[in-house]
């Protein structure tokens, strides 16, 4: 996986561009992905979309179980950042 960062606005968002080189036709092409974070009182909202460059390219990652992948990845970082060692008074 490689990509560009197009735009950073700390600490609300993050504009980049990825690709994935899996070797699959359906999944080839870059994808965009803006990042959002919005305070919401002592919560912090994390909003990620993704642009595909076609309907099957998007279909293709769908059917390829990123979704359980990013899940994982976003419960790990909830986790992590519950810690003490995270928190602020």
């Amino acid at each position: 996986m490689h990509g560009v960062y197009q735009e950073v606005v700390a600490p609300e968002r993050i504009v980049r561009t990825e690709i994935f080189d899996l070797g699959c036709d359906a999944q080839s092409g870059e994808q965009l992905g803006t990042l959002v974070l919005a305070e919401l009182g002592d919560k912090t909202m994390l909003t990620l979309t993704v642009l595909y460059p076609s309907k099957e390219a998007r279909d293709a990652t769908i059917a390829s179980g990123m979704d359980r992948g990013m899940e994982a990845g976003y419960d790990r970082l909830e986790e992590m950042l519950s810690t003490s060692e995270f928190q602020h008074n």
